[in-house]
């Protein structure tokens, strides 16, 4: 394989990611009302939309801010979606987005970062570290994922009867074991394309701070790494550690 067919494979595999980490943030919030997406089920938790456009945010910063130097959209979403200046408990005190506004917000940032995708070199040595392998892609995918599982935690907090997602059933015909084998199975494995960050690491609870785990893509280049999804960026090196529990 020549150097653009591994790069045109892996921007490949990037967008058909990107597009499946949303796939299933919206899945899980789709089927919910607008009040109970702006609702907060438990102080423990943000309200539903607020992870939504979160994510969003997230990624227009990295995909699109510092891959593309691309003007933030407003600084005032810069400041409602800020996970640690804003705790869980007191994000229904901002003026957040709606659900029909965060899936627009949302749906231009994605437009304008795989535009910007076609745009870049995965691959050249000596270019931008966060470039590398597509690290920052996987970042970003990751992080989305992250948020999935905060919003299933959320989901699960519900007052009433809730709302569960339905897993996928077995094919017909299969028998009951091999039924019960796939329903095992669908509730132990992680999301698909979660990361396989290293052992010890903290790179979920390190994705809300984007100038500290800037610093440790930046300034440590020469260390291996692992994390990222499946592949994505897996030379880079994972971020340092800034918590033991997630914040965001």
């Amino acid at each position: 394989m020549t150097p653009g067919q591994k790069t045109a494979t892996l921007k490949e595999r990037v967008a058909a990611e990107l597009h499946e980490s949303r796939r299933r943030s919206l899945a899980l919030l789709d089927p919910l009302s607008e009040a109970e997406q702006i609702t907060q089920h438990s102080p423990l938790m943000s309200p539903l939309v607020w992870d939504l456009a979160h994510v969003g945010n997230y990624e227009e910063f990295w995909l699109l801010r510092e891959v593309a130097s691309i003007p933030p959209t407003s600084p005032v979403y810069d400041d409602i979606y800020n996970a640690f200046d804003h705790p869980r408990a007191t994000r229904t005190t901002l003026p957040l987005l709606g659900p029909a506004e965060a899936r627009r917000y949302i749906a231009d940032v994605r437009g304008v970062a795989l535009d910007v995708l076609d745009g870049v070199d995965l691959e050249r040595e000596g270019g931008n570290p966060l470039l590398n392998d597509g690290f920052v892609y996987g970042m970003v995918i990751q992080h989305e994922h992250q948020h999935d599982e905060t919003i299933l935690a959320t989901l699960q907090l519900m007052n009433g009867d809730g709302y569960r997602p339905v897993a996928p059933a077995p094919p017909s015909g299969a028998s009951a074991r091999e039924k019960r084998g796939a329903a095992k199975r669908r509730s132990q494995r992680p999301p698909p394309l979660a990361a396989g960050a290293a052992a010890g690491t903290r790179l979920a609870g390190s994705l809300e701070r984007p100038g500290a785990l800037l610093a440790g893509v930046v300034d440590r280049t020469s260390a291996p790494g692992t994390a990222g999804p499946a592949g994505l960026g897996r030379r880079r090196p994972a971020a340092r550690p800034l918590s033991p529990a997630l914040t965001n």
